[in-house]
């Protein structure tokens, strides 16, 4: 099957190349609303916690906080209440809490120095986003008119945040793990066309990630967190199963066998390993689904459906790209031995089968044993660096009556 497979790839190389490019296009053009889709996950709704959170937000008029800090204003200074009507007079604020509240005076800092003002949105807002960077605007007034120094955060501008931060993060690892690899595959292949072919499956993994990512998202909902862990489980995958094929196809040609069958012949052995590889993390994978919280569960089915793109990748794109530039890539200038390490490994293995199932299986128990003990939790701000305003406004209301924790409600 893999051969047939392999030789379709050879013969059609053009058009599965067309296919992958339209592919890829369509992969990485959709990334910026996988990010759009993205909401942190609370955990799993078996948590008593979780449950009453639930019901008080299906009662609740409201849908989402604005929080700011004003630093270096009273509570009694009048611009305090002419921001509050501004506020209250946008689209979308259902509810706006400053000092001048009937509760309000929680929201003075201990020292007097600071106040914050609490920005409630409408329930389904006709447009959250407009609405949000509305309310900003106001609040900014004071800092414009430097009466204060304003910094806003809040649940929804925080969200905003981690996925802006999300976003830069995996293109900056990118930047640095895709030059780096190909100085690796240079040194190992002897030769860039060679080093690029890996390059290109890891590309495609990740454009596959975020369709991947984007399908999910209609009907699961998609932590922050599950973009850089699927995203760079594809990329490693790719790398790994593009370089099989590569490593194969260059021995084959050592041994003098033309392009095509070369192909052909890669597809049929290196694929087979590829396939099982696939199968065997996917499986794995799939022991996510077992846990409660909606994150893990997210991760294995995203996972489960990259770990499938990189198989395809390799089973088809990397032959097709072989069959069209095989004859430009460098060949070994020796047949590789038979015999190597690999080869004397696998050999002392078989001899002692059940002494190395042993000492492996202990060794992963062992390895494998904090997770009894493991914690999960919600990350928020602290996720963020000091530069973003959504962690200086959670730290900033430390020093307000409360800490600015919230109540306990029963």
């Amino acid at each position: 099957m893999l051969g047939r497979l392999g030789r379709f790839c050879e013969r059609r190389h053009r058009l599965v190349l067309v296919a992958w490019v339209v592919f890829i296009a369509v992969g990485f053009g959709v990334s910026g609303t996988v990010f759009d889709r993205l909401e942190p996950t609370r955990g799993g709704s078996e948590s008593e916690s979780i449950r009453g959170f639930d019901l008080l937000n299906d009662v609740s008029p409201y849908d989402g906080q604005v929080v700011a800090v004003l630093d270096g204003i009273g509570p009694d200074d009048p611009a305090l209440g002419a921001l509050a009507e501004d506020l209250e007079l946008l689209g979308g604020v259902g509810r706006v809490t400053w000092p001048g509240s009937p509760d309000g005076q929680r929201l003075v800092a201990s020292d007097g120095g600071a106040v914050a003002f609490v920005v409630d949105l409408a329930r389904d807002p006709v447009d959250r986003d407009e609405t949000v960077a509305g309310v900003e605007s106001v609040l900014r007034l004071l800092e414009r008119d430097r009466v204060a120094d304003v910094i806003v955060g809040g649940d929804l501008l925080l969200f905003d945040e981690i996925n802006e931060q999300i976003e830069k993060d995996i293109a900056f690892a990118e930047l640095i793990a895709l030059p780096i690899t190909l100085v690796v595959m240079v040194l190992i292949f002897g030769g860039l066309l060679a080093a690029g072919l890996p390059i290109v499956g890891a590309v495609t993994s990740i454009a596959g990630a975020f369709l991947c990512l984007l399908g999910f998202s209609t009907v699961l909902d998609l932590d922050p967190n599950v973009v850089p862990v699927t995203t760079f489980m594809g990329l490693g995958l790719a790398i790994d199963y593009s370089l099989l094929m590569v490593s194969r196809f260059r021995e084959e040609r050592g041994r003098g066998l033309p392009v095509a069958d070369a192909v052909v012949r890669t597809a049929e052995m290196a694929g087979r390993t590829i396939l099982f590889s696939a199968l065997t993390v996917a499986t794995a994978l799939s022991g996510l689904f077992v846990f409660a919280e909606p994150i893990f569960r997210a991760i294995g089915a995203a996972g489960v459906a990259v770990v499938l793109v990189a198989l395809l990748a390799a089973l088809t794109l990397v032959p097709a790209l072989l069959a069209a530039l095989g004859h430009r890539i460098k060949t070994p200038s020796e047949p590789l031995p038979d015999e190597g390490a690999f080869a004397t490994l696998a050999e002392r293995v078989q001899r002692r089968p059940w002494v190395v199932a042993l000492v492996v299986s202990v060794g992963l128990v062992v390895l494998g044993a904090p997770i009894l003990g493991v914690t999960f939790a919600n990350g928020g701000s602290e996720l963020l660096p000091a530069e973003f305003e959504s962690r200086q406004v959670d730290e900033a209301l430390a020093r307000f009556p409360g800490g600015g924790t919230d109540p306990v409600t029963v």
